[in-house]
């Protein structure tokens, strides 16, 4: 009987210790039409001071803790509490109200958000448009986000239903990903972004990190580059966690000055698995390689580059070598029923080089 009396009332102090941490997360809201910052933000109503939204998204940030929910109306937000936002070491989903429309503009300055420290996979964007991005404090790398781990802190937020458009940086017009980053890009639009390296999406590694990352379901679309016009990974993924990228669709990139007009791999073993996805009508301009993907790998060191196409289809590429594929020295690509069709190259190698 004591015993049974004990486990009852162990089990009922987890349960209460549950609820309570279950109940303990909470909601604000963000208004930038109608709210004030001074007001506290828990009620999504404008003429209930002072329980009212907030205006400005990094007031509604600062006042929320782990577990907590931040809701944005919709509306154009700009100005320096609307950019460069800094999470901390919360873990919270920020997220524009339901059927609303929340446009992110900063106005050619900074970019929306650097996530950083420990913020990790329970830290949600979700459904913003963000434009206007330059790049970030860290020598203009991620025009409209960045994720920039610090060891041995990781930094893994979920980017999802967010449309990416007309942002520019040198590294990542789009979004930036270094140090082992481990972001979740999911169900977004990155287009009509540009930047040096990475005109929608770049992923490196840094200070001996592999390199991480996973694009699921997304577009990267009409993005431009002097290398890697959709997405450029550079240096060596992580054997038992590679970066993939499926149901992607990745279409008219390009790459104007040297290589991977819809994907450029190079540097170490950026060894992706890429399943399937839709590699159409990307161009590598000049005298470039590889319209569809370009693997370039290294030098004569270390294990062939292996990256894996899974049921891809690499259609209506052009680049002056490898229209659909180009594929340089120690590479060694797993190709599994995919299709390379109808790509272009002049003057050799229309399909694969």
């Amino acid at each position: 009987m004591r015993i049974r009396t004990t486990i009852c009332l162990c089990i009922s102090v987890m349960l209460v210790l549950w609820t309570a941490d279950v109940a303990s997360a909470d909601t604000y809201y963000v208004n930038g039409t109608c709210g004030n910052d001074n007001w506290h933000g828990t009620s999504e109503a404008c003429d209930d001071p002072p329980y009212g939204p907030k205006e400005s998204i990094q007031a509604g940030i600062n006042i929320s803790t782990d577990g907590d929910a931040v809701i944005v109306a919709g509306g154009t937000y700009t100005g320096l509490l609307n950019k460069k936002l800094n999470f901390g070491l919360r873990e919270i989903t920020l997220k524009c109200a339901d059927d609303d429309v929340c446009i992110i503009d900063c106005q050619g300055s900074y970019n929306m958000v650097e996530f950083t420290s420990s913020n990790g996979p329970q830290v949600i964007l979700e459904g913003f448009t963000i434009t206007g991005g330059a790049g970030g404090s860290q020598d203009g790398r991620g025009g409209a986000i960045s994720c920039n781990a610090s060891f041995p802190h990781s930094v893994s937020p979920t980017i999802r239903a967010c449309i990416i458009a007309h942002n520019s940086a040198d590294w990542g017009g789009g979004i930036y990903l270094t140090n082992g980053a481990e972001a979740v890009i999911e169900n977004s639009i990155i287009r009509n972004n540009s930047a040096s390296f990475g005109g929608g999406i770049y992923i490196k590694q840094d200070f001996g990190e592999y390199m991480h990352g996973t694009i699921l379901g997304s577009t990267i679309a009409d993005n431009a580059a002097s290398a890697g016009g959709g997405i450029y990974l550079y240096g060596t993924t992580d054997p038992d966690r590679p970066i993939v990228i499926k149901r992607a669709t990745i279409v008219r990139n390009t790459a104007s000055n040297a290589s991977g007009g819809g994907i450029d791999l190079r540097g170490g073993n950026a060894n992706p698995r890429i399943v399937n996805c839709i590699v159409v009508g990307n161009v590598a301009d000049a005298d470039s390689f590889g319209g569809g993907l370009a693997v370039l790998g290294h030098q004569s060191q270390g294990p062939a580059q292996e990256p894996l196409l899974v049921n891809t289809l690499f259609a209506g590429n052009t680049a002056k070598y490898g229209g659909g594929i180009f594929l340089k020295a120690y590479t060694r690509p797993i190709i599994v029923d995919s299709h390379v069709v109808e790509n272009f190259a002049d003057p050799e190698g229309g399909g694969i080089f």
